[in-house]
This record gives C-alpha cells, sequence and structure tokens, in this order.
C-alpha cells in the first residue's frame, strides 16, 4: 500500500518539492488533492489512510473521517490529510522540537474543522 502511495505521489506532484527524502508541503498538498480528485481509483489507499493511526493526530478531535499520512523523524513530527468534512478540505502540519506535537496537530486540525464550517455557514 506505501509502494501505491508513493508511486501517486512521484507521478502527481512537482518533483522541485521533493529532494533527497525531504518533502515540502506543496509535495504533499499535490499528492493529497490528486488523491481526493482521483478517490474512485484509490478507494482502497484512502480506506488505509483512514484507518492509519486511529483517533492520533489529524484524528485526534474531530467527529469526521480524516484519511491522512503522518510521520515522525528525530524531532519532527508531521501529519497531512484529507478531512471530510461537509466542505472536504485538505491540510499539511508539520512540526519540530514541539513537546505534545500529536496534540498541538489535533487541536490544530479542529479549529481548521470549526472556521471551515464556520465559514461555510455564513455563505
Amino acid at each position: 500500500m506505501l509502494q501505491i502511495y508513493r508511486n501517486t505521489a512521484m507521478k502527481t506532484a512537482d518533483k522541485a518539492d521533493y529532494d533527497n527524502n525531504n518533502i515540502r508541503v506543496n509535495y504533499m498538498m499535490d499528492v493529497l488533492r490528486y488523491l481526493y480528485k482521483n478517490s474512485s481509483d484509490y478507494s482502497e489507499l484512502l480506506a488505509n489512510m483512514k484507518k492509519a493511526c486511529s483517533g492520533k493526530y489529524l484524528q485526534k478531535y474531530v467527529d469526521v473521517k480524516v484519511a491522512h499520512k503522518y510521520g515522525n523523524y528525530d524531532t519532527a513530527q508531521n501529519d497531512t490529510g484529507i478531512v471530510y468534512a461537509d466542505s472536504p478540505y485538505a491540510v499539511a502540519i508539520y512540526t519540530d522540537g514541539v513537546t505534545n506535537a500529536e496534540d498541538l496537530i489535533g487541536r490544530l486540525n479542529k479549529k481548521l474543522l470549526e472556521f471551515t464550517n464556520d465559514t461555510v455557514a455564513k455563505i
């Protein structure tokens, strides 16, 4: 499954945003947009992303489905994902040296969801 994700990423994202296994936010956002727009072709991958690390990171404080790809290395903790709210959105949160980063990522996504829901309700 990880290989499918990598292959999709390499063919859909701007290669300038990937350098020696360092992935920039733009790269991940390109991948998430592609997966969302082509979700019928990647239903198994997205289902696995929704199950991954259940209830943590972007999924922690929200009651909607989130397909996410989390990771950490040394002092960095990151999560990128598609949040299946009434108005779905893609989000990428990268941290480095942050205490309780997993919790912070969850809280930031909760605020994004609240903002998105409030903004859409006003339109």
